[in-house]
Order: structure tokens, then sequence, then C-alpha cells
């Protein structure tokens, strides 16, 4: 078979670069079209969290309000015990302590009957007083409680207007990386149509180290993108904690998760990546953090474990079309790169719940499941919780 010649050489390596601009230029719209989204919903997040946190702090003032009158009239009914306990005293002194005893009161009555009704007198006001007494005793001690109620909920309401302000301060940073990583690709999208139009009128070898080095930044950029979407995931997260009491029924007693694609080989593994549109992490230049199963188009894609789904996004870039579900202990796991999704935002799933259909989305070579576990946000290898082996149905 006849050499290459350096002319056919170039005219293949120049085809090459055109292509891998053409697609660097998709890439870049793609992702610039999906961070404007993500930025829109951002500046919405803000909004909402802005207008919480003006409704925790009305009602705050309005508990301190209400604890001060409380503080008034506990004192006042206080001050009432007080008066009454010394009424009794004064009562129970004249009738035991002062010259006008009932023995006195006897000699100086013109009758028996008047002497018993005047002890009787005595005897019923003493103990209408220690009704009253024990009555304003348990005003006192209701009043109490219902203040240690306003109190703790007060405690509550400061506890979440601090967590409120983290929360906002995080949309807000993360808002701030959007809008960089916007200006990024805004920067390539120039840059890449700068080169498509002179690539005709440079050295085949320097338009492939351009067009190279574009397509590296590119991926550069989506990764960071990427990485904002856990951001995300943490805030819809942490108030929203899941807590697992119970696992479902035919849930797999065999290992924690089951395959997300029970069919289908894996077709990249967790761990350092050669490919240039994977993100960086844990010091390597392009790292998979998690695994992809291959399979037929739009077959269902089902929840490793129960949990409630607390991310389902849509995308042209990075993880496509995506569902991320909480299991609860800061355990997360994602599906991406879907034709369809099939579940909502809030929705509660069990182990093998269909919760979309495979796909391509994204930024992807072809149809197959990207599956994600990150505990506290940090990407750990899904084998850890799946079954040995290759992927299959099995759940015993």
């Amino acid at each position: 078979m006849p050499q290459a010649t350096p002319l056919s050489a170039n005219l293949a390596l120049m085809t090459e670069v055109k292509r891998r601009l053409g697609d660097t230029m998709a890439r870049n719209l793609a992702a610039q079209d999906q961070l404007g989204t993500a930025v829109t919903q951002n500046s919405q997040q803000q909004e909402a969290l802005k207008l919480q946190i003006q409704e925790a702090r009305a009602q705050s003032e309005q508990l301190q309000a209400n604890i001060g009158a409380a503080d008034a009239e506990i004192k006042a009914t206080q001050k009432r015990v007080d008066e009454e306990r010394a009424a009794i005293g004064e009562l129970a002194r004249a009738e035991y302590v002062q010259p006008d005893s009932t023995l006195l009161r006897l000699l100086r009555s013109s009758s028996m009957k008047d002497w018993l009704v005047g002890v009787a007198d005595i005897a019923a006001a003493a103990g209408r007083g220690e009704q009253l007494k024990a009555a304003l005793e348990q005003d006192v001690a209701r009043l109490n409680q219902e203040q240690a109620t306003r109190q703790s909920s007060l405690e509550s309401l400061s506890g979440l207007q601090a967590r409120q302000a983290a929360d906002l301060q995080q949309v807000m940073t993360l808002g701030q990386k959007q809008v960089e990583a916007s200006r990024l690709l805004t920067a390539q999208i120039g840059a890449t149509r700068a080169e498509l139009k002179k690539v005709d009128h440079q050295d085949p070898a320097l338009a492939d180290r351009i067009s190279q080095a574009l397509d590296d930044e590119t991926s550069r950029i989506i990764g960071l993108a990427n990485l904002q979407t856990w951001v995300q995931v943490d805030l819809a997260v942490a108030p929203n904690a899941v807590v697992q009491t119970s696992q479902s029924v035919g849930h797999s007693a065999r290992s924690q998760f089951i395959w997300p694609m029970p069919k289908g080989p894996i077709t990249q593994v967790f761990g350092p990546s050669q490919l240039g549109l994977e993100p960086p992490f844990n010091g390597f230049p392009h790292f998979h953090t998690g695994v992809d199963i291959a399979g037929p188009e739009n077959e269902p894609v089902l929840a490793a474990d129960d949990g409630q789904v607390v991310l389902a996004a849509t995308g042209a870039s990075g993880y496509g079309n995506y569902v991320v579900l909480s299991h609860g202990q800061g355990l997360t796991t994602l599906y991406g790169h879907l034709n369809q999704i099939l579940v909502r935002q809030g929705d509660h799933v069990s182990q093998g719940s269909p919760i979309g259909l495979e796909g391509s989305t994204g930024n992807s070579t072809g149809p197959h499941v990207h599956f994600e576990v990150r505990v506290n946000g940090v990407p750990v290898n899904p084998a850890t919780y799946l079954p040995s082996g290759s992927p299959s149905p099995t759940r015993a």
C-alpha cells in the first residue's frame, strides 16, 4: 500500500483540525446556553433565599416582641402570687398571733352564732386566697412553659437565619463562578471563531496545536461548570436532609446499591482518564468521577437505592440531562446523559424504580449512563456500593 504523501497527510490533518474546531465550537455554545439558564436560576434562587431570610427575620422580631410581652405578664402574675401569699399570711397571723384571736373573738361575740360566722369568714377568705394563689401559680407555670417554647422557637429561627445567610452566600459565590465561566466560554467562542476563519491559511501542525489547546481549555471550563453542579446539589440536600428509616420492599440484601443499568458493558471506570473532556480531580489533570455503562438508547435507568430526588435537570453540555438522588448520611448518586427524565425534584423513589431513559445528552460520545456516587460531596468509587462483577439484575 503506497504511503500517504505529505500533501494528503496535511489535508487529513486539516480535516481533523476543522472537525475538532467545529466540535469545540458546538460544545462552547451548548455550555454557554446551559450556563445562561443556570445563571438565571441562580438569580431566582438568590431572590427566593432573600425573601425567606426576610420572613424569618419578621418571625424572629414578632417572637421577640411576644417574649417581651410574656415576660411582663409573668412578672405581673408572679406579683399577684406574692400578694396573695402575703394576704394569706396576714390572715394566719390574725387568727393565731394577734390579740384579736379566736378566743377573744368568742368572748366579744354577742352570741355563739356571731363567733362561728366570724371564724368561718376568716377561714373562707383564707381558702379563697389559697385557691387563687394556686391558680395564679398554675398560670405562672403555664406562662413559663409557653415562654420556653417561644425561646426555643426563637433559637431555631436564629439557627435557620444563620443557615439561610450561609446558603445565600454560597448561592452568590456559585453565581459569580457561573458568570465567570460564561465569560470564559464567550472568550473561547471568539477565539474558536477566529481560528476557524484563518485555519486554511495556517501551517497544519500549528493549527492542530491551537485547536487542541482550544479544545482542552473548553474541557477545563466545562469541567468547572460540572463541579458547580455539585454545589447546587449540596445546597439542595442541606435543607432537605434525607433520613432512611427502613428499606423498600424487595430491596437488595446483597449490597446497598443495585446496578442502575442491569445490562450492558462498562465502558469507562472510576479513576484517572486520558480523555480531555474529563475534569481535573485529586491531582490528576483528567479524572472520571463515576462509571459509564453503555446500552441501547432509551433503556430504563434505575434508582440504585431508595432515596429522594434533589435535582432533576436538563442541559446540553456536561452531564446533559441528569438526576441526583439523596440517600441520607451525605450519600448521593447522579445519573447523567439521560434522554428523558421520569422523576421530579422532591419525589421519593424506591430501589429499582425507573428514574430516566438512557441517552447521549451533554458531553457524551454515545448512549450510556454516567453513574456517580458522592459522600459529603466527594466522588467515591461506585464499586464500593455496587454488587461485585459486571452489571446484572441480581438483587438477592
